[in-house]
C-alpha cells in the first residue's frame, strides 16, 4: 500500500514539473515576441569569450581567402543601406581609376539641369581615342551621357567637360570639388574620362562613395542600368550610333544594376558594381584586376560572398 502511494505522489510531482516546465517555455516565447531584444541578448551572453574569439578568427579567415580568391589589388564591398563596409582589400590604396572615372561628369551633367541643350564638339573631342565624333557635330546631352555610360566614350567626356566649363572655373575643378564634398579624400582627378595621367588617382573606397552617391539619383540610374540605345546626332542629321553597354554583368548577374567600367593598360580592369535584389543594397568596385574580364569575375564573387552577410 505504501509503494502504492508513493508510486502516485511521484507521479504527481512528475506532472507539476511538466507543467511549470511548459509554462515557463510559454513564458519565454511571450516575452520574445512581445521584446525581441531581450531574447537577443539572451542568445548573445550564452556564447562564451572562446566561442566568440573562434566566430571571429572564421570571419576574419573568411575574409582573408575571399581577398585571395580575387585578382583585384584593391577592393570593397558596401551595404549603402545600412552604411557598412562589409569586406576590404587596399580600400585605400591609391589606384588609376580609368573610366569610372566618368561617373563624376555624368553625375554633374545631370546636376547641371541642362539635358536638353545642345553640346557642339570640337577638334579637342573629336581627338580623343575611341570616339567616333567629329568636329562640328552636335549632340542633345543627354545622348551623350548615352554615350559616355554605355560605350565609355572619350570624346563625349572632352565635349561635356568643355560645355561645363565656365570662366574661371574649369570643369576639372569642379569635378575635385563634388568629390571632397562627397569625402572622396584620396582622389584627384586631371581629365573627364580617366585617361591615363600620373596625378589621376583614387581608391576603392572613394569609387564606392561616389557610385554611392550617383545612383541615388534617379536620372544617372537610367543611364548606367540601360543595355544599349540608339543615338542620335541633332547635326549632322541622319548620324547615329548604336551603343551598348560594356557592363557585361547587367546581362549575366541578376540584380545588377550599373555602374561603369574601367580599363587601361595601367590601371588594367576596373568596375564599380551596383546590385539591388530582394530588398539588398550592394556596391562593389574592385581596381587593377589582373585582366580585363577578370574584374566582372571578381566582381560576381564578392557578390556571391556579400549576399549571405546582409
Amino acid at each position: 500500500m505504501k509503494t502504492k502511494n508513493q508510486r502516485i505522489i511521484i507521479s504527481l510531482l512528475l506532472i507539476v514539473v511538466f507543467i511549470y516546465a511548459a509554462a515557463r517555455i510559454g513564458y519565454n516565447c511571450f516575452l520574445s515576441s512581445r521584446h525581441p531584444k531581450a531574447n537577443i541578448e539572451k542568445v548573445t551572453t550564452s556564447i562564451s569569450p572562446e566561442q566568440w574569439a573562434a566566430q571571429t578568427r572564421a570571419e576574419v579567415a573568411s575574409d582573408k581567402r575571399m581577398a585571395e580568391a580575387i585578382s583585384a589589388d584593391a577592393a570593397i564591398v558596401v551595404d549603402p543601406i545600412h552604411k557598412k563596409t562589409l569586406f576590404e582589400k587596399n580600400a585605400d590604396r591609391k589606384e588609376y581609376p580609368a573610366s569610372m572615372t566618368k561617373m563624376m561628369p555624368c553625375i554633374l551633367a545631370i546636376e547641371s539641369g541642362r539635358l536638353d541643350s545642345v553640346v557642339p564638339i570640337s577638334q579637342q573631342a573629336s581627338d580623343a581615342s575611341d570616339t567616333y565624333l567629329s568636329k562640328g557635330d552636335r549632340l542633345v546631352m543627354s545622348n551623350l551621357l548615352y554615350m559616355l555610360m554605355l560605350s565609355s566614350n572619350n570624346g563625349a567626356a572632352v565635349a561635356l567637360s568643355e560645355y561645363l566649363s565656365t570662366r574661371g572655373d574649369s570643369f576639372i575643378n569642379k569635378m575635385n570639388r563634388k568629390a571632397k564634398m562627397l569625402g572622396m579624400n584620396h582622389t584627384h582627378f586631371v581629365t573627364p574620362n580617366g585617361m591615363h595621367a600620373p596625378n589621376h588617382y583614387s581608391t576603392a573606397r572613394d569609387m564606392a562613395l561616389l557610385a554611392t552617391y550617383c545612383m541615388r539619383n534617379v536620372k544617372f540610374r537610367e543611364f548606367v542600368k540601360t543595355k544599349e540605345k540608339r543615338v542620335r546626332w541633332q547635326f549632322h542629321a541622319g548620324k547615329n550610333i548604336h551603343c551598348r553597354n560594356e557592363n557585361k554583368l547587367l546581362d549575366l548577374y541578376g540584380g545588377v544594376n550599373g555602374v561603369k567600367t574601367g580599363y587601361t593598360d595601367i590601371a588594367l580592369g576596373c568596375l564599380a558594381t551596383s546590385y539591388e535584389k530582394n530588398g539588398k543594397r550592394l556596391i562593389v568596385v574592385v581596381m587593377h584586376s589582373s585582366r580585363g574580364q577578370y574584374r566582372f569575375h571578381d566582381t560576381a564573387k564578392l557578390l556571391d560572398w556579400a549576399k549571405r552577410r546582409v
